[in-house]
């Protein structure tokens, strides 16, 4: 909706003019005094279309035929405009042959650009149903429903374009022909503008929209043309989690059809997000442990996260005594106390305030390292953009197991054939992360989960096949990461193998005499 509308309204609104004048109040005929007063009515309601912001798309296809069913009014009202008499005028047969034809092509385009208008002017969330179907869409009917729901993308309330967003992704979801014509028809700047600013209904609904959109090259360049990369990159940083979720699995799509949004999403810290999304709730304390975006030197080991608590315990504990010395009567910093002019109650008083000092020192460490910060303090942002723990736990542990199966997919897609993202992902806790979702899963997604990170682990592995630097960064011996992935791939491997023997034998494992412990040897 811009400027381009209202050039396309120029031609229109002169020919309109044009017709009016041709036909006029000298011809007092009937069939001309009916096409004067189309001319003047498609006049007044073009002037009124210039002053709306228009919705480009079909405006184009209304000005069209708009001007098309002008033209031919035109010569018509020419024809008679030239006559040589009045008489002659008034009995001239040559526009009746086609002036009905003529009079239906304008009240059809005057119906039209109602429509248009209606649809491009602000509307109301009540307002949910359909603005009626335009005769340009008549053989069409979905690319009416198209148009009016991206139409209401632009000009209706939160909740209307919410509603709006989740009809697009359902005939995406549908067709690929529709999700193409949504493409076309400009609806992709409208969703991510609702993914940056709309309710939680309203981003879930258009990040679902925006993954069913990338089905081919020219969509996924358009996606990638309006943004979107940066905008799904900030929304894994917010809660609620099933927004993420939907982002997650947007990502995944749109790195399945492009490597340049590989490159984009790396740069974007996108792989950083995820990891953490994976590793909440798998491996414990995770949080004290920064994905490689740089390499080693973003990692934060526990060793220098304890020296941290102890140096700030030790600073707390000097600033308490200081605080404690000053506020006895009679104490100086500079001139310290005599031990023998000190009575023994002044004594166990001052042990007592030491002790209490002390105890205060180690609750406000504990409340630091937990998370929990003491009154005053500003709390800090954790790694998934929240200000806590509070919004993660908060969640369904369903959402929370669809949201580390979609995590793992878009890793998925995003380390296939891409070397940065794969030693990304080798630097942080993932390894670790699909050794422990191998081995247990993680709620109700937990076939999907660990059929994902298997499948990250197989892109890891291809990639370092051909990269000297990752297969000895990511495959160390000594790593412990490692050494559980391999440990958990080949108990996968056994395990479908003695799978399909006891299904030769009809028995359950535990049955089976091949692998039952009692039949093992001493």
């Amino acid at each position: 909706m811009g400027e381009g509308a209202k050039a396309m309204l120029a031609k229109p609104i002169q020919l309109a003019d044009q017709v009016a004048q041709q036909a006029g109040y000298q011809c007092h005929r009937t069939d001309c005094t009916e096409l004067r007063s189309r001319a003047k009515k498609l006049a007044e309601l073009l002037r009124q279309a210039a002053r709306a912001e228009l919705y480009e798309r079909p405006a184009a296809r209304v000005m069209a035929d708009t001007e098309r069913a002008l033209h031919k009014a035109a010569g018509m009202a020419a024809r008679c405009f030239q006559s040589h008499s009045r008489l002659r005028r008034f009995f001239t047969l040559n526009p009746v042959s086609g002036l009905p034809r003529t009079l239906a092509l304008l009240d059809t385009a005057l119906e039209d650009i109602a429509w248009l208008i209606s649809i491009s002017s602000p509307q109301d969330d009540g307002d949910g149903d359909l603005r009626g179907l335009p005769n340009i869409a008549q053989n069409e009917p979905v690319l009416g429903m198209i148009w009016d729901n991206i139409a209401r993308l632009h000009t209706s309330g939160l909740d209307a374009r919410a509603d709006a967003a989740a009809t697009l992704a359902s005939l995406a979801n549908g067709n690929s022909h529709f999700a193409e014509y949504i493409v076309k028809e400009d609806g992709v700047a409208p969703l991510v503008k609702l993914l940056k600013e709309g309710t939680d209904e309203g981003q879930e609904a258009a990040a679902t929209a925006l993954g069913l959109l990338c089905r081919d090259e020219d969509s996924v360049e358009e996606l990638l043309d309006s943004g979107v990369c940066s905008v799904f990159a900030a929304a894994l940083k917010e809660p609620p989690m099933r927004v993420q979720a939907a982002v997650a699995d947007a990502i995944a799509s749109l790195a399945r059809h492009s490597q340049k949004s590989q490159d984009l999403f790396a740069q974007s810290n996108a792989v950083r997000h995820l990891v953490t999304h994976l590793a909440s709730g798998t491996i414990k304390e995770h949080s004290r442990y920064s994905v490689g975006v740089n390499g080693s030197r973003n990692t934060v080991t526990t060793a220098a996260a304890a020296t941290t608590s102890l140096d700030n315990l030790h600073s707390v504990v000097l600033a308490k005594s200081r605080s404690v010395r000053q506020g006895e009567p009679g104490s100086s910093t500079n001139v310290p106390p005599n031990p023998l002019q000190t009575s023994t109650g002044q004594q166990r008083v001052r042990a007592n305030q030491m002790q209490s000092v002390v105890q205060s020192a180690m609750a406000a460490t504990n409340t630091t390292t937990n998370g929990v910060m003491p009154p005053g303090a500003r709390p800090q942002l954790s790694s998934n953009g929240s200000s806590g723990r509070g919004s993660r736990e908060a969640e369904d542990p369903a959402t929370k197991a669809q949201m580390k199966a979609m995590a793992a997919k878009a890793l998925w897609m995003l380390a296939r054939g891409h070397v940065g993202v794969c030693k990304s992902i080798t630097e942080s806790r993932a390894l670790l992360c699909f050794a422990r979702l191998l081995q247990s899963g993680d709620g109700g997604a937990g076939t999907d989960l660990q059929f994902y990170s298997a499948m990250v682990i197989m892109e890891i592995t291809r990639v370092a096949e051909h990269n000297l630097a990752l297969r000895h960064s990511a495959f160390k011996p000594s790593a412990t990461a490692a050494k559980d992935v391999v440990e958990q791939l080949l108990r996968i491997v056994r395990k479908g193998t003695t799978t399909a023997c006891c299904a030769r034998a009809s028995l359950p494992w535990a049955a089976c005499p091949a692998h039952s412990p009692r039949a093992r040897p001493a």
